[in-house]
């Protein structure tokens, strides 16, 4: 059962432009309290993304302190309005990616060590302070990353889901895991399986396809209409309703906020096999009737969230590597923006949904034969808290990946 929202979520403007100035008069304040009131950086909102994230905030499945109206949305990209005090930096009109961590910077070891996405003092533009659905935000300068005036101006919203999904790849070290596999005599066709054929399991597809070729990989997906979609996406995988019986992964990639799919990743893992935990499990969820599995969820979050890679036996007794992996860092960041100024047409495949504004009551599907026009704005539809279990929206939010919001 959905739980009751702590806040209601609204799009629109997220300041007020009072003083004709703008972000000169404005003072730089310690990013842990910022606030829509002390902005660094003001930046016009050019092209956004729904995040299953962004539903997960609204049933109440993170971690939100805030009892108030709260804008949404972190995956975003636009032009420079007012650098503010970076004017050194940043030029008015310059293209930039909006990036949702807001973090102590160098205040804690994690931050020190480059590991700012492990940062413990931690806030998220759309889910502690206004996000990017709107067609202005004001954002401290760390969450301001500028590319080239070439790069796709449709790529900006996915430098950063693929930013994260780069980092659990990398942290995977797939050449050696291979070559693990190889020395162990097991290895005739190295199976790759993803848990939940969403927009990250298929972004995640698409760039294991693309730089690891040799790996046969496989989406796990039980909606029909999702996987039906991904087929004809033409995403390079193989889509099936359920893993096989006795079929055992030697490389699993969790995709889902699904406890059950964690869980069955790990007792589906061979001998010496690797899971990849990307996606943090829904709070609801992580409490269970099964005492056992409210234990193994509440282990498999702390290796997601702490970026941990242990050696636990699964149910079978055999030895499994669990790698842990959350959001991103700058490095991250980086190489993502050049995987996608290099192969953007490669990965835009994903985009298979767009809104010709934040207002618009039409989502047109490049793929479906029908598009759809909602009584309500169309981003407010295809953020319905269920997701494709809603009553109403789910059958379209199904046939959704990834939406490109012109704003």
């Amino acid at each position: 059962m959905t739980k009751l929202l702590k806040y209601q979520p609204v799009v629109g403007k997220n300041i007020s432009l009072t003083d004709q100035t703008m972000c000169r008069t404005w003072t730089t304040t310690d990013p842990i309290m910022l606030n829509q009131h002390d902005p660094n950086i003001l930046i016009r909102i050019c092209r956004l993304s729904i995040c299953h994230s962004d539903r997960r905030v609204m049933q109440g499945g993170k971690d939100n302190t805030l009892e108030q109206k709260l804008i949404l949305g972190h995956e975003a990209g636009g032009f420079v309005v007012d650098p503010g005090p970076y004017q050194n930096e940043l030029e008015p009109g310059a293209k930039v990616v909006l990036l949702p961590h807001v973090t102590c910077q160098d205040n804690c070891k994690y931050c020190q060590n480059l590991k700012q996405n492990l940062c413990p003092h931690m806030r998220h533009l759309g889910f502690h302070l206004n996000g990017t659905m709107s067609d202005l935000i004001a954002v401290p300068r760390q969450c301001v990353f500028p590319v080239d005036d070439e790069f796709p101006m449709n790529a900006l919203p996915l430098v950063e889901p693929l930013a994260c999904v780069l980092r659990s790849l990398h942290r995977l070290e797939i050449k050696q895991v291979m070559r693990t596999l190889l020395e162990d005599r097991r290895l005739t066709d190295t199976l790759f399986t993803i848990y939940g054929g969403g927009p990250m399991g298929c972004l995640a597809a698409l760039a294991v396809k693309r730089l690891w070729p040799d790996l046969n990989v496989k989406i796990i997906e039980p909606n029909d209409r999702r996987r039906n979609i991904i087929e004809q996406s033409n995403i390079p995988c193989e889509v099936v309703p359920q893993l096989e019986k006795n079929r055992q992964n030697q490389i699993s990639f969790v995709a889902t906020s699904s406890l059950n799919a964690s869980i069955e990743a790990v007792r589906s893992a061979s001998n010496n096999g690797y899971v990849i935990l990307f996606s943090g499990i829904n709070l609801y969820e992580l409490n269970p009737p099964n005492k056992a599995e409210q234990i193994l969820g509440e282990s498999l979050e702390e290796v997601h969230r702490k970026e941990l890679s242990v050696m636990e036996a699964n149910a079978l007794g055999k030895r499994v590597h669990l790698v842990g992996s959350s959001g991103y860092n700058f490095d991250d960041v980086h190489k993502s923006s050049i995987e996608l100024h290099r192969h953007y047409e490669y990965y835009n495949k994903v985009q298979n949904v767009e809104i010709a504004g934040l207002s618009s009551y039409f989502a047109y599907y490049k793929i479906s034969s029908k598009n759809h026009r909602f009584n309500i704005p169309a981003i407010e539809a295809l953020m319905a808290p269920n997701g494709i279990d809603d009553q109403l929206f789910g059958p379209i939010i199904a046939e959704t990946l990834k939406v490109l919001i012109h704003s």
